[in-house]
């Protein structure tokens, strides 16, 4: 099954999307999880604002514009995603972490944010070990996802 990490940011001003950008001096703010399903539907899974939400593609990209998007092949039928992901759904934002990432301090705050979805995801479906998930930046994130991308 072929799954696609992408990397997006708000259209419009959004000021936690602009801080993010600025303090990680990229071009994208978010990270997202795109795949096909059994239905033919393309969904987005993500940790938004409030929560890890599954989306239909059509209404997740009238907030975000993709940056880039990176491809793997996980080699996992789709149930094996839907039974990863579907105890996550619903999973608390977790805003202080957001700081625990700045200063490397995870203890800071509960819940999950963007790029520590992405790295579980990977965690889960590829060779990738890591044990730090909740204070890896958006920058780290993107290297391991070029490790795995076709």
């Amino acid at each position: 099954m072929k799954v696609q990490i992408l990397k997006v940011r708000h259209k419009g001003f959004v000021p936690m999307s602009w801080l993010i950008r600025l303090i990680q001096r990229t071009n994208y703010s978010h990270y997202a999880i795109g795949f096909v399903s059994e239905t033919g539907n393309y969904l987005i899974l993500d940790a938004t604002s409030k929560n890890v939400a599954l989306r239909e593609a059509t209404r997740f990209f009238e907030i975000y514009s993709k940056v880039e998007e990176a491809t793997i092949d996980i080699g996992y039928q789709r149930k094996d995603l839907m039974s990863w992901y579907e105890p996550l759904l619903g999973e608390h934002y977790g805003y202080l972490q957001l700081i625990g990432i700045l200063i490397k301090d995870k203890r800071l705050g509960r819940g999950i944010v963007c790029n520590e979805l992405v790295l579980r995801f990977l965690r889960r479906f590829t060779a990738y070990n890591d044990s730090y998930l909740d204070i890896r930046d958006l920058n780290y994130t993107s290297q391991i996802i070029d490790t795995y991308k076709m």
